[in-house]
């Protein structure tokens, strides 16, 4: 070859090179550019996960206090019911029928803790 073709060939390299040295330039920075958008993401997503669990807790604790509400509440309705009972049987003269003893001692149950609540 000749030197002015070796010289030519060389500034194709060269020119080469240095465009393919810019788009590693750009690259690399796209690359810190999408690392800091993955942190960002990745921090949210922990801050979230963690609203969750908490939220999660939350839940648990309502779904128990409802939980234990409705036995409540229907401890005091066995109450009600027998009173109701006894109001009738007080009011035609008859004896009432016996409650079982888990029932009055649910019902007790019940009453003191409706006593203690609305003391």
């Amino acid at each position: 070859l000749a030197p002015a073709e070796v010289m030519e060939r060389m500034q194709v390299l060269l020119d080469t090179k240095a465009v393919l040295e810019g788009q590693l330039q750009a690259a690399a920075r796209q690359a810190e550019v999408l690392a800091e958008e993955s942190a960002a993401l990745c921090k949210a997503i922990a801050e979230a996960d963690a609203r969750l669990t908490q939220l999660d807790a939350r839940i648990a604790s309502l779904t128990a206090e409802n939980d234990r509400l409705i036995a409540e509440l229907d401890a005091a309705n066995r109450m009600i019911a027998d009173l109701e009972a006894r109001l009738r049987a007080v009011t035609s003269g008859t004896q009432p029928a016996a409650t079982s003893q888990q029932d009055s001692t649910a019902d007790s149950t019940a009453h003191a803790s409706l006593r203690e609540e609305y003391a």
